[in-house]
């Protein structure tokens, strides 16, 4: 299979026919090894976690790395040995070694690199914007926001060559003085450092309305002047919170349509509003009722003395005994009657 032999007789005759002969042999061996002939390295893109799976790894190895063979005398096979992946994180490297082997046993052989390169960002998944209820002045310190900035606003994110880490870019508030709204970028970087990113919004809004909590209802009198002090700092103020507004709008309207009684007394309403910077309100109502216990101040006229007349009769009209003065603080009016007690006539 490896070595041919030829034999030959060499014959020698005379003229007489007489002969003599000898022989000899021809050794023909095959101790040429194969010619081989470099294939192609190869790079691919990373298709998962294991270099072995790779179909086009799979398919390069198949076809021996490109690697082609031929021998002068006979047959050969082809063998590969694969000499482990080497791996940085981001490329995994195969070098093979193809070996021609003819029949004599004779070899040849070459290696090749096949290399595959994560160069394929992280897929990412879209979470949901956000939104919630003012519960301070502080936007940062919401702690609706606070979950849903911890959660990455519900982005995930995968990566078919390795782990990812996902990473939050706030971009600052921004505020109209009704909203406040933060984009976040929220980053997925893989092994590699090869990253993908998606945007998020969250909006605080302030829908609650202040907290007020009127003055209590309280009587006021008539001045000797028939005047009222009703004003606020009089009869009160409330007192009026609000989450998201520190200095929230104060005012009110008072209903005096109950004031039908004497001299304008009775009672009326005072609505306090508050306002906060989001026209969000809040009311109460106050009751303030109006008195007028100040009895009409009267100055009798001076005692007198009557004579009877000729006819012995007396004239007690006041006209000719004299009336009182009256005064009243709001009534210029008054009413004026009199009794008279006649028992000291004996």
């Amino acid at each position: 299979g490896c070595t041919d032999i030829m034999m030959v007789t060499i014959v020698a005759t005379d003229e007489c026919g007489l002969i003599n002969s000898v022989d000899h042999t021809f050794t023909i061996e095959d101790t040429t090894p194969p010619r081989i002939f470099t294939g192609n390295d190869e790079t691919t893109e990373c298709t998962g976690s294991d270099p072995d799976a790779n179909s086009i790894y799979q398919a390069w190895l198949a076809n021996y790395g490109g690697i082609t063979a031929n021998d002068l005398c006979g047959n050969l096979t082809l063998d590969v040995v694969e000499n482990g992946w080497l791996s940085d994180g981001c490329t995994d490297v195969m070098t093979i070694t193809v070996t021609a082997i003819d029949e004599c046993g004779l070899t040849s052989s070459l290696n090749q690199i096949f290399t595959i390169e994560d160069t394929t960002p992280p897929e990412l998944v879209p979470g949901s914007d956000g939104y919630a209820e003012c519960t301070g002045n502080d936007p940062s310190a919401n702690s609706d926001y606070q979950a849903w900035l911890a959660n990455f606003a519900g982005v995930s994110s995968s990566d078919i060559c390795g782990n990812t880490i996902l990473s939050v870019i706030e971009n600052g508030w921004t505020n109209d003085g009704c909203f406040d709204i933060m984009t976040i970028t929220v980053v997925a970087t893989d092994e590699c450092g090869l990253s993908n990113s998606v945007d998020h919004t969250f909006t605080i809004e302030d829908t609650t309305p202040p907290d007020i909590s009127c003055p209590a209802d309280v009587t006021i009198n008539f001045d000797d002047s028939c005047g009222l002090d009703d004003s606020p700092t009089n009869l009160g103020e409330p007192t009026v919170n609000d989450l998201c507004d520190p200095n929230p709008y104060i005012t009110y309207f008072d209903d005096i349509a109950d004031l039908t009684e004497c001299n304008g007394t009775g009672s009326f309403t005072r609505t306090w509003i508050a306002a906060d910077a989001c026209g969000n309100t809040s009311e109460c109502i106050q009751t303030i009722f109006v008195i007028d216990d100040s009895s009409p101040i009267v100055n009798c006229p001076d005692d007198v003395t009557l004579y009877y007349d000729a006819n012995c009769d007396v004239d007690i009209d006041p006209s000719i005994l004299g009336e009182p003065t009256v005064t009243d603080n709001c009534d210029q009016n008054s009413i004026i009657n009199y009794t008279d007690d006649d028992s000291g006539l004996n």
